[in-house]
């Protein structure tokens, strides 16, 4: 890597400074303070970044500024390059989005990724690509003065294990530690295939006793499948007779059921018949007697109804006339005794005299004489009013009874219609249920015939049920015995594919073993 330049944006004392390195060695001199060891730092941030905490960003920012900057050329491998990155104040000072330019091209890149870069460009061990401590770049191209301590003071296997790391020898130191590690696993390695081989003749021999054990079962197998076979076939025949005896049972059973089923509907049916005979017996007499007919004439009601409304609305006239000529009456007598006891008007203050008082009650009187036969005329016929009023209730009492019994007697010939068509259906009823009866006999009898050609089907139902049952047991012991031998020959097989998995494997270690001998 050779230097060209480089440029500083607010970097510690430098505001905006460009520094050009000419071709050969160059020489940085200056008081103390000066700015010497910024351009080196400079350096280490342009190439590697800040890093906490032997290079922090706020050691390099200028003070007072918000952002900065540093720009280096170099050329490497021929190659011209730029990289720059920038720092940033906020919170704390961070780094910004920087740039890596190869030959005019030029590539925005984050912080690590530009390290990541400058790390490949300068073809640095892959493994310091992810380390945060650049130890390269300070023992390499950069030492601060107080670290060289570390070099020139240290202990001997210290510096030579920096030595080692500058020079980028130390994997030669690395490549022998574990030649010797590698050695000894391969010897320990050696010692445990042997014991893992050491009896692979005997797996052998084992893995041959169980071949010929599993030809020995697969020939029993064979004639165990034959006795399978045959006691399969035997139960097949015998659930075919057992199921042709079911059949039988089943409908020895159902014609059982139906002759009892038959007893019980003619059961039925004659206490159904006895019941309608009785009742058709009870309704012969019933409808013997035919009810008359009675007429009536609804207007009849009607009429003594006007009738009535009309005789009361004559009492409540005649009452109201009453009232009228007795309140005429009161109001005179009334009159009479006031004048008879007045000695002065009310009115005038004068004195009465006797004369003009009975004038007055003369006057009253002759009123009272001229209304009075209008009154009793009045009550006379009032009298009789309420006279013809009772006998009118007592003939519309009549009348209504007179209508109860015409419908009673209607109600009794309705209902002896409705009794003689229930007689008929009833006769109806008790022909179907007479020919119902005799058919039920009838299909009873047949049904008891046939009954009798299945009498002996239970004595064949248990001879088939125990040949079944025996077959059954025959069946499930040839069943045990072939299950039996093939889970010994699956058996046999798994212990005969592990044996000889467990020979391959030990075969394929012999062969590493040989190998490893050689």
């Amino acid at each position: 890597m050779l230097l060209k330049k480089i440029i500083l944006n607010n970097i510690r004392s430098y505001v905006q400074q460009e520094i050009t390195f000419q071709e050969g060695m160059s020489l940085l001199s200056g008081d103390i303070g000066s700015g010497k060891s910024t351009i080196l730092l400079a350096v280490d941030f342009a190439l590697f970044g800040i890093r906490n905490p032997d290079l922090p960003g706020s050691s390099l920012l200028r003070n007072g500024t918000r952002q900065g900057s540093v720009e280096l050329h170099v050329i490497i491998d021929n190659n011209y390059t730029i990289v720059k990155r920038v720092l940033k104040r906020s919170a704390s000072v961070t780094q910004d989005y920087g740039s890596v330019s190869v030959n005019g091209t030029t590539k925005e890149l984050t912080a690590t990724e530009i390290r990541q870069k400058v790390l490949n460009l300068l073809n640095y061990p892959q493994e310091f690509l992810t380390k945060s401590k650049s130890l390269i770049y300070k023992y390499t191209v950069y030492t601060p003065q107080e670290e060289m301590k570390a070099i020139l003071l240290g202990e001997n296997e210290q510096r030579l294990d920096i030595l080692r790391k500058i020079f980028g020898i130390d994997r030669y130191k690395c490549i022998k530690e574990n030649s010797r590690i590698i050695v000894s696993r391969l010897r320990e390695k050696r010692r445990e295939f042997l014991g893992f081989i050491s009896d692979i003749h005997e797996k052998k021999a084992e893995n041959d006793r169980y071949i010929s054990s599993l030809n020995q079962l697969k020939n029993e197998l064979g004639s165990l499948l034959l006795s399978f076979k045959a006691a399969k076939k035997k139960l097949e025949d015998v659930k075919k007779k057992d199921e042709a005896v079911i059949s039988k049972k089943e409908k020895f059973q159902k014609i059982k059921n139906e002759i009892t089923m038959a007893d019980k509907t003619i059961a039925d049916k004659n206490w159904q018949l006895e019941k309608i005979s009785g009742e058709i017996t009870a309704m012969g007499n019933e409808i013997s007697e035919e009810p008359a007919e009675m007429l009536f004439d609804e207007k009849s009601i009607h009429n003594k109804k006007t009738e009535m409304d009309v005789l009361e609305q004559e009492i409540i006239t005649n009452n109201d006339a009453i009232s009228r000529l007795k309140t005429k009456e009161e109001f005179s007598n009334k009159l009479i005794d006031e004048i008879a006891r007045l000695n002065e008007c009310p009115t005038c203050r004068q004195i009465v005299s006797q004369e003009h008082k009975n004038n007055i009650c003369s006057h009253e009187n002759s009123f009272i004489q001229n209304i009075m036969p209008q009154l009793n005329e009045a009550i006379k016929k009032n009298k009789e009013l309420y006279h013809n009023l009772d006998i009118c209730k007592t003939d519309m009492e009549r009348l209504h009874k007179e209508k109860r019994e015409a419908e009673v007697a209607r109600l009794r010939i309705r209902m002896l219609a409705e009794k003689k068509e229930r007689k008929e259906r009833l006769l109806v009823n008790k022909s179907e249920l007479e020919a119902g009866i005799e058919k039920l006999i009838l299909l009873k009898s047949e049904k008891a015939s046939e009954l009798g050609l299945l009498k002996d089907i239970e004595a064949e139902y248990k001879a088939v049920r125990a040949d079944l049952e025996a077959a059954m047991e025959e069946e499930r012991r040839a069943e045990i015995k072939k299950i039996s031998a093939e889970r010994d020959i699956e058996g046999i097989k798994n212990n005969i594919a592990r044996l000889e998995a467990e020979i391959q494997n030990k075969e394929k270690i012999r062969k590493e073993l040989e190998s490893l001998d050689r």
